[in-house]
């Protein structure tokens, strides 16, 4: 297998891995937004925030 294939296999793994650490943090971010206090709130919509921007540099392409 030519090098190149296996560093994309090993990204695509880790970024499977990934995806699935996070889960649990944004179905609790989900939960906090609904929290009657407002410092709450604001945290959760910063940490989903910083979660989405992850998510969305998982999903960019490596070359890119």
């Amino acid at each position: 297998m030519p090098q190149s294939d296996t560093i994309q296999t090993a990204s695509k793994k880790l970024k499977h891995d990934i995806k699935n650490i996070i889960a649990p943090a944004l179905l609790s971010v989900e939960l906090l937004e609904t929290h009657q206090d407002s410092q709450v709130q604001q945290a959760a919509n910063t940490i989903n925030s910083s979660l989405e921007r992850l998510l969305s540099r998982l999903k960019q392409d490596p070359a890119a």
